[in-house]
């Protein structure tokens, strides 16, 4: 049987929204538990190893067996046959990643961010190092803060200075 060639297969475009399937390498191969369907979130053709970035968050090599299903206009695809990822043309795009864990990506990236920047526009206004050293004094020496006293205070109280002694039949094992 003679296998056909890359110019054989119906020319395909994939873009950043289309849905693809394919099986994760995670699993062995034609493991249904390894089946995914996932939407293409970004496509860069000048990136030599992975091309595209999924939803699924896993890493999809040029070598591996994709099906393209559903356009990015939302229309299925019915003449869909797998095919390595490296025969597709690529249109290069992006797409917001609406999911949940994309969601709160975006919004801690967000927040800390700003954090930054806020603390950079203070550096200059006001001595910021009280806030991030508690130990230093206002002389601008360095010592032991008097949180870390009340802590250490805390520690030597709870465990004394020596262990507390343990009777004997505690070492004997009971039925």
């Amino acid at each position: 049987m003679v296998g056909i060639s890359a110019k054989q297969l119906p020319y395909q475009v994939l873009h950043a929204g289309d849905t693809v399937e394919y099986y994760s390498h995670a699993f062995v191969a034609g493991d249904p538990r390894g089946h995914r369907i996932t939407t293409v979130l970004a496509v860069d053709g000048t990136d030599p190893t992975f091309p595209v970035r999924v939803a699924s968050k896993e890493a999809i090599p040029r070598e591996m067996m994709i099906k393209r299903v559903v356009d990015r206009h939302g229309n299925i695809i019915e003449d869909a046959k797998w095919c390595k990822l490296r025969t597709f043309a690529f249109n290069d795009g992006t797409l917001e990643d609406t999911s949940a864990s994309g969601v709160l990506s975006a919004r801690l990236d967000a927040v800390v961010e700003e954090a930054i920047h806020h603390v950079m526009a203070n550096r200059g206004t006001r001595d910021s190092s009280d806030d991030i050293l508690p130990g230093r004094r206002s002389d601008g020496e360095y010592g032991v803060s008097h949180e870390a006293q009340c802590i250490d205070r805390r520690r030597s109280n709870a465990v004394g200075n020596r262990m507390p002694a343990m009777p004997d039949n505690s070492l004997v094992a009971r039925s």
